[in-house]
């Protein structure tokens, strides 16, 4: 299931296939400019030219309070609706607790939401797949990692990681095996690295 938080709601209905890229970017720019002069009726217009797809997978509605299923669609008096009132993220985020959602990855900037809804997150899982002050990516790598190592299947695929290997860690620290490379073999990958 997914779920957000004012214009993540937009994004998180995107990625549960609520309507196609092309539209969730015309609605998201309407409503970055629903403030300017004339931008509500835009965004208005937008929300009801988008083509609202029936959901792939279970959105968990901020402004409901419910879990929208698959199959379902989020017409335009919905986000008509959510722009006029007020967000209520932890509204959206019980919905994912009732469903059992044991992992949360939050995408964002930094992660922010975790604090807002409070302890209604303790014992499941937040992930941010950014924080400031850190390497993009570097973050996104530590996130996977600490959503496979929280039991989530991840799909590796394009995920940059063509061409790495997989290696297996010894599960047993006194096989007596050695698991470093030499200095001969360390010196010989290091100037082939360099000259590459």
């Amino acid at each position: 299931a997914v779920c957000g938080h004012s214009l993540g709601e937009v994004a998180a209905a995107a990625a549960a296939g609520a309507f196609s890229l092309t539209d969730a970017l015309r609605l998201a720019f309407a409503l970055g400019n629903v403030g300017s002069e004339g931008g509500w009726e835009a965004f208005e217009a937008v929300a009801r030219g988008v083509e609202h797809l029936p959901l792939r997978i279970p959105f968990a509605s901020s402004l409901e309070g419910r879990l929208v299923g698959r199959g379902q669609r989020l017409d335009a008096d919905y986000w008509l609706r959510s722009m006029r009132g007020r967000a209520r993220f932890d509204a959206g985020f019980a919905q994912l607790a009732k469903a059992e959602c044991g992992v949360v990855i939050e995408v964002g900037a930094h992660p922010l939401l975790r604090e807002a809804v409070g302890a209604e997150a303790d014992g499941v899982r937040w992930v941010g797949t950014m924080r400031r002050g850190r390497g993009e990516w570097r973050q996104l790598l530590e996130a996977v990692a600490q959503v496979y190592t929280s039991g989530v299947e991840v799909k590796w695929e394009g995920l940059g990681l063509e061409g790495w290997k997989r290696v297996e860690a010894p599960t047993y620290p006194f096989q007596r095996r050695r698991y470093w490379l030499s200095d001969a073999e360390m010196n010989k990958r290091t100037q082939t690295t360099l000259c590459s």
